[in-house]
């Protein structure tokens, strides 16, 4: 995923759980010396931080100025949370600035805070199962923040002839 990032993009990674770090104390413009960092810390990873608590980290990543247009954030998460509401309040009232592309992990995660998170949000979520390649789950998330998303639209029909506007 690191290594498929656009060139001249900036990025960061942030491990949570009952509490989080940061890989970078700010994001940084993606480079081969950045990239081999984030490529270590995810080869060493091990679930040791307990818990999912989700909010703190959020908050952290939505006080950070962002000078670069729409920040896009991308979750992975295998847990569920107990303060949901408050999750989803928080990515709402950010909504307009970032974006979140969800990943759930196995049966054990909140399905409807990932794709809460997402429709909030404008970005995308998906879930890997037992057997499934996260690879061929978190590509199509990150060529999907490429492309800008559409909040507000408009159809001007100029004649009466029929149409049907699909998806609802």
């Amino acid at each position: 995923f690191v290594k498929s990032l656009p060139p001249h993009s900036f990025f960061n990674v942030i491990r949570f759980g009952s509490s989080f770090e940061k890989l970078f104390e700010q994001s940084l413009e993606y480079n081969d010396e950045n990239c081999e960092k984030a490529v270590h810390l995810a080869q060493n990873l091990s679930a040791d931080l307990s818990g999912t608590n989700i909010l703190e980290p959020l908050k952290y990543i939505f006080s950070q100025p962002n000078n670069n247009g729409q920040r896009q954030i991308f979750i992975m998460t295998d847990g569920e949370v107990s303060d949901s509401g408050k999750v989803l309040n928080l990515v709402s009232i950010n909504s307009t600035n970032n974006r979140c592309f969800n990943i759930g992990i196995g049966r054990g995660c909140d399905a409807g805070l990932v794709e809460g998170i997402a429709i909030l949000s404008n970005g995308k979520s998906d879930f890997v199962q037992e057997g499934d390649d996260i690879s061929n789950k978190v590509i199509p998330q990150l060529q999907s923040s490429f492309y800008p998303s559409f909040t507000s639209i408009e159809i001007h029909v100029e004649d009466e002839d029929a149409f049907e506007v699909s998806p609802y």
